[in-house]
């Protein structure tokens, strides 16, 4: 976990459990300076759903099929671009 106990995982909507992160990935990864060492891909499974706070998806295809997987998953999955886009609506003040 990170600090304030955070917790980030990652699994693909058609991820192919047990596959090597993709060159390009792994290229911009290192390029801010983190490390795929270690990385093995995950297929995103119910469970991951169910215990999610927040779902990030890349593409809103994406995002359609978290949703289509039940579990109240619209009220808390975002395409990275909307979630942007609420964060910045956010004045700090209030928070």
């Amino acid at each position: 976990p990170l600090s304030g106990g955070l917790i980030v995982e990652s699994a693909g909507t058609w991820g192919h459990e047990g596959a090597p992160m993709e060159a390009n990935a792994e290229v911009v990864l290192a390029d801010f300076g983190a490390d795929a060492t270690g990385f093995v891909g995950r297929e995103l499974l119910d469970e991951h759903v169910i215990r999610a706070d927040l779902v990030l998806t890349a593409t809103r295809d994406h995002r359609a099929q978290v949703i289509s997987m039940g579990h109240s998953a619209g009220l808390r999955t975002f395409t990275l671009k909307e979630f942007t886009r609420l964060v910045r609506a956010i004045d700090p003040a209030t928070l």
